[in-house]
């Protein structure tokens, strides 16, 4: 039977065979974990040219994480990777950068986390709800207990550290789609509300030819939107005819003075026929 050493340089053969890349060396890797400042402060193993993740546009990342070399060498290799990183230390100091509404996916480091443990970060997770942000974890592999207790809680996502960077960037290429799907839902449910609205204004020929164009290069509702406006302009009202000062006006009719006015006419008909009496 194959030792765990021998099965891992097939796998790593047979990988290379395929992609025509380099074969890993897991062992290096593992072995690139421990720096002078100890495994923790490393949090990623060395980088590895052989492994490229490819993201759709450039993620905005939030990384909170307390300590300096860890966020150093995870910032490093995220931004390596083609993502944007900015880095707060605190999970205060982040909330007003997630509330601004310029962040894709939310890293959180349990080094920041203390005493009271994940229920410091109701806030964060509440406003990374508001905003449809994914929210993940960076955990040490020693305390998975705490990552389960996350993702039972809501969280999208961990990863255990030390971890390859490859390994990181994929995961956070994961978080990124499922941001930009929320993203996308709630613009196509606007817009189909929009829709339904512009349709009721059409019945009721209050509709304003234009007010459904988009600008949006990608909405996959603009030629519908585009050709709904065309259509319903086509079918627009015509314009109603002007009003007069009496438009609109009451008329009270008082019966007596129509009463009086006939008895006068009578009156002066009467006193007209005698007149005229040889």
């Amino acid at each position: 039977m194959a030792t765990p050493t021998e099965s891992s340089s097939f796998w790593s053969r047979l990988v290379g065979a395929i992609t025509g890349r380099k074969p890993i060396s897991f062992a290096a890797a593992a072995a690139d974990d421990v720096d002078a400042a100890g495994p923790r402060a490393a949090g990623l193993s060395a980088p590895s040219e052989s492994v490229r993740i490819v993201f759709p546009s450039t993620p905005r990342l939030l990384l909170i994480d307390g300590s300096a070399s860890q966020r150093s060498s995870v910032r490093d290799a995220l931004t390596r990777q083609g993502c944007s990183v900015e880095v707060v230390t605190t999970v205060l100091g982040a909330m007003p950068k997630l509330a601004h509404g310029d962040v894709d996916v939310v890293l959180l480091d349990a080094s920041v986390l203390g005493a009271g443990g994940l229920d410091e970060i109701v806030g964060l997770e509440r406003e990374a709800r508001a905003h449809d942000v994914p929210l993940m974890l960076l955990v040490d592999a020693s305390n998975p207990a705490i990552a389960a207790q996350f993702v039972a809680r809501g969280g999208n996502d961990f990863v255990l550290l030390p971890s390859h960077p490859a390994l990181l960037a994929a995961r956070v290429r994961a978080a990124f789609e499922v941001h930009r799907l929320r993203h996308g839902e709630a613009q196509r449910a606007r817009r189909l509300e929009s829709l339904i609205r512009a349709a009721a204004e059409v019945e009721g020929g209050r509709y304003r030819a234009g007010s459904l164009q988009t600008s949006t290069a990608d909405d996959v509702l603009a030629p519908v939107l585009r050709v709904f406006d065309m259509l319903a302009s086509r079918h627009a009202p015509a314009e109603p005819p002007k009003s007069t000062p009496w438009d609109g006006a009451s008329v009270v009719i008082d019966t007596k003075q129509i009463e009086d006015l006939r008895a006068k006419v009578a009156a002066a008909r009467a006193q007209q026929g005698r007149v005229e009496e040889p």
